[in-house]
């Protein structure tokens, strides 16, 4: 083999490696993951009144979650009440709720509302219900944990969460104040509670 044709092959595969290793970097930003922003857990929200179960059975607390999530395109693991509790891949624990996160106690979970006046959407005994977590009977569980969606860059989640979604049980003060071009819209909750039933107090 002639010297010339041994040099080509020396730089070419330099000119790979190098390649190689400046992509590499780009790809690991392109799966980091992130929360979701006010905006996409607003969208959550808006996507529960579409939630359509297989069977005429209303689903429990943990299988409404996991449908109304996997509706939104947000897609998880089912895991039950018990496991959200205590933390699951792909959801990191808040000090501040936002819509669209979830809110769990013990033996019972389901998605915020509006943080501002308290509510939650979620499966009881009575249906598919918006009710009040600072209500008695939601206080009386003791204090309510909170957990938000981990995604990636729009279109890369499903992948990113698959290879970077981690358990965290360690609350995370996060900010819910949006960003100046994205102004907060009440009227998502609007929309929301004339779809389902609002109570204020016990069942």
């Amino acid at each position: 083999m002639s010297q010339r044709l041994w040099i080509a092959i020396f730089l070419l595969v330099s000119v790979s490696s190098a390649l190689a290793k400046d992509s590499a970097p780009a790809l690991r930003t392109a799966f980091r993951p992130r929360l979701l922003t006010l905006r996409e857990g607003e969208a959550i929200v808006k996507a529960a009144p579409g939630h359509n179960p297989h069977t005429s059975r209303t689903p429990d607390c943990s299988h409404l979650v996991h449908e109304v999530y996997a509706l939104a395109g947000y897609r998880y693991p089912y895991a039950d009440s018990s496991d959200l509790y205590a933390g699951i891949d792909g959801f990191v624990r808040v000090a501040r709720p936002q819509p669209g996160d979830l809110i769990v106690w013990l033996g019972h979970a389901g998605i915020v509302v509006d943080p501002a006046e308290h509510s939650f959407y979620s499966s009881v005994s009575t249906g598919l219900r918006t009710e009040f977590y600072n209500a008695p009977e939601w206080r009386a569980r003791g204090p309510a944990r909170f957990y938000r969606y981990e995604t990636a860059t729009h279109g890369n989640f499903s992948v990113a969460n698959e290879r970077l979604a981690r358990i965290t049980k360690h609350t995370a003060q996060v900010t819910t104040t949006p960003l100046a071009e994205e102004p907060h819209e009440t009227s998502s909750g609007d929309e929301f509670r004339g779809a389902v039933v609002v109570r204020k107090v016990g069942r």
